[in-house]
Order: C-alpha cells, then structure tokens, then sequence
C-alpha cells in the first residue's frame, strides 16, 4: 500500500513540475523584450524548475555518503532556483489574478455607464411625451403639400394673406412634429440597444464582486487590509505548487523505499540471531569418541 502511494504521490509531483515549468516559463516569456530574449527566459526557467525538482532527491544520497561539498553546493543551488521558480510563480498568479479582477471592474463599469445613458434617454423620451408615429406625420404632411395654400405660398416661403400663414404654421408644426417622431424613434432604437447591452453585463458578471475570494478572507481576518489579503491569495498557492514541484519526488522515493520486510517486522528483528556464544566457543574444541559394549562408536558431548 505504501508503495501504490509512493508511486502516486510521484506522479502528481511530476504533474506539478509540469505545471510550475509551464506557469513559470509563460511568465518569463512574458517579461522579454523580443521574441529570442522571450524564448531565452522561458527556456532557462523550464531548466531551473527541472534542476529544483532534481537537486532534493541527490542531495540526500550526498548526505548518506558525506559528501558534504556536493550537498552544500546542491543545497545553494536548489535555494536560489527555488526562489527564482517562487518569484515567476507569484508574478504569474497576481497577474492573472489582476487581469481577472480587472476584467471584472470593467464590466461593472460599462455597466454603469450604460445605466446611465439609459436613464437619460427614456427620460429624454419622457420630456417629448406622446407624439405620431413617423410614419402618420410623413402622411399628413404629404396631405398638406397638395393643398392649394401650400402651392400659392411657394412652399409657404411667401405666406401673405392670413390664410395662408395659418396654413403654414399648421404646416411648420407638422414639421417641427415629424422631427420630434424621428427623434422618439431614434432614441427609442437606442434604449433597446442600451437594455441588450445592460443585459449581456449583466450575464457577465457586472455589478458582483470583483474578487469573492479577497473579500470573503477579508470579512474572515478583518485584521488585515484587502490588499494584503490579495497578496496572500497569490502567495500561498503559489508556495505550495513549487513546494511539491521542489520536495514532491523526494518524498515519493522515500515513501517507496521498503523500511519494513514482508512480514512487517523491521530489519533488526528480521536479522538472523547471533549463534550461542556456547555454541562458538565448543566450535574449537576437540572432537572425542565413546566405544559402546556392542562395538559402535558415538561421539563424546562432554
């Protein structure tokens, strides 16, 4: 059984120093300045995590055999490749820890803003009232154009006799209303527009938190500040994964190592008992014989 778990225990470690080399090297990718530096970082820091994962598991046989030279420049060096690993580990969790909370905010802020315009368009609409649709005014007005007055005014440019004028005013007011009809159906398209909007926001996440995970650790240790709560959200896993990724195999091949026999004794009750101490010193001693009456011979145990 502890040998199933030993080798368990293996393979999720060398699951995790995948991972750690694939977070760590997209990190350091990230950081260069061209595409080869890129390639470089990356590349250099998939060599540090596979050396991190690799130095634990030497430097205990370095131990075993007091090579102490090895093992202190093993341990120097598992130390700064450790810390180089934890470091990328921390940038890659806070930002993309960051890019998520961002995103988030942004939501919540277009959200907002689309709330806002919203409120001012239907109460633009509201100031306008009810009014004919466009439809009926462009109607009416193509009435009116046929009346006689419109054609003795001149398109009511010369409105000279009084009635005429109050033709035209008639006529100017059915103008001035076919404008405010295509401007209610102006805004009335953008408020359909604004609630779609407001509504696929909404589905995204606007107006919910944008860190649950930071305010709930928050509202748990009210003694710290959210920031430092944050900064601790983006530590801990982070430690954690280069921590299996770093003494994960170790600890497998440990686990698999047999400390005890089949029969589930140590080693020091399995090993052969040390002979009589009788028994080794008779080993030196000569050997007699004993003649019996009916001509036999037997050894002597005296």
């Amino acid at each position: 059984m502890r040998y199933l778990l030993g080798i368990l225990l293996f393979v999720a470690s060398l699951g995790a120093v995948a991972v750690t080399m694939i977070i760590n090297a997209t990190y350091q990718y990230g950081q260069g300045a061209s595409p080869s530096e890129a390639t470089l970082r990356a590349i250099a820091m998939a060599v540090f995590d596979c050396v991190k994962a690799g130095l634990p598991v030497g430097m205990i046989g370095w131990w075993v055999s007091r090579q102490w030279a090895l093992w202190g420049l093993g341990a120097i060096t598992f130390v700064f490749c450790f810390l180089m690993s934890l470091i990328s580990a921390i940038g890659f969790y806070a930002t993309n820890h960051s890019t998520v909370s961002q995103g988030r905010e942004g939501l919540t802020t277009q959200y907002r803003k689309a709330r806002r315009e919203l409120d001012e368009t239907e109460k633009r609409i509201g100031e306008i009232g009810t009014i004919r649709p466009a439809e009926v005014m462009e109607t009416a007005l193509n009435a009116l154009r046929t009346d006689k007055r419109y054609l003795t005014s001149k398109s009511c440019e010369e409105a000279t006799l009084p009635a005429s004028r109050e033709f035209c005013r008639d006529y100017f007011a059915a103008e001035g209303e076919l404008a405010l009809a295509h401007d209610v159906q102006r805004l009335q398209g953008r408020r359909g527009a604004l609630l779609a909007t407001i509504e696929r926001l909404m589905k995204a996440g606007a107006e919910r938190d944008s860190d649950p995970q930071a305010t709930m650790l928050n509202w748990l240790l009210p003694f710290l500040r959210l920031q430092d709560v944050k900064f601790g959200a983006d530590l801990l896993p982070s430690m954690l994964l280069e921590l299996v990724a770093g003494f994960g195999l170790m600890l497998a091949t440990g686990m698999m190592q047999r400390t005890e026999s089949a029969d589930g004794k140590s080693p020091e009750t399995n090993r052969t008992p040390n002979p009589d101490a009788n028994a080794l010193a008779s080993v030196g001693k000569p050997m007699t014989f004993k003649v019996r009456k009916d001509g036999t011979y037997v050894i002597d145990s005296d």
